[in-house]
C-alpha cells in the first residue's frame, strides 16, 4: 500500500469531505488503480472516508437551495449510494419541501410579484433547484396569494 496515495487523500479529505467517487478521480493519474482503491480501503475502515457523513455535509450546505430530486442527483452523481443518500435525507431534511421552496423563490424574486409572464420562468427556475412540480406550484401560489394579501 503506497502512503503517498493516502496521505494525499487524507490532506484532501482534511479540507472537506468528499465521496469515495471524488477522491478516486481527484488521485487518477497520480496513482495506480490498485494504490487508489487500497487507499480508499484503508481510510474507509479508519473512519475517514464516509460516504453517508459525505451525504449529511453535502445536504446541509445546499439544502437551502436546492430541491430533494437535485439533491438525490447530485450526490449519485458523486458516487453515494441509494442507502447513505435516504438516511442522510431522512437526518437533515425537517423542513417541509414547499417551505423549502418558497425560500428559495425569495431569494430569486424578492418581493417582486410573479406576474403572468414571470410565472413560467419561475416554474423552469424551481424545477432547475429540483423541486417536484407540484411543490414549484405550491410555492407560487402561497406567493401568489401573500402578494394579493400584501404581506
Amino acid at each position: 500500500m503506497d502512503k503517498t496515495a493516502i496521505n494525499t487523500a487524507v490532506s484532501l479529505l482534511s479540507r472537506r469531505e468528499h465521496s469515495g467517487e471524488e477522491l478516486r478521480q481527484k488521485l487518477k493519474g497520480r496513482f495506480e488503480d490498485d494504490e487508489i482503491e487500497a487507499a480508499l480501503t484503508y481510510l474507509t475502515k479508519r473512519g475517514l472516508l464516509c460516504e453517508k457523513r459525505f451525504a449529511v455535509m453535502y445536504i446541509k450546505t445546499n439544502a437551502k437551495k436546492f430541491g430533494r430530486a437535485r439533491l438525490r442527483y447530485e450526490l449519485q452523481q458523486r458516487g453515494v449510494g441509494e442507502k447513505d443518500i435516504n438516511e442522510a435525507m431522512t437526518e437533515e431534511i425537517v423542513e417541509d419541501e414547499v417551505s423549502r421552496a418558497v425560500a428559495v423563490l425569495d431569494s430569486k424574486y424578492g418581493e417582486v410579484a410573479l406576474d403572468d409572464a414571470k410565472l413560467a420562468q419561475a416554474a423552469q427556475f424551481m424545477n432547475s433547484r429540483g423541486f417536484e412540480e407540484s411543490d414549484a406550484i405550491s410555492a407560487i401560489e402561497y406567493r401568489r396569494r401573500r402578494a394579493d394579501k400584501g404581506e
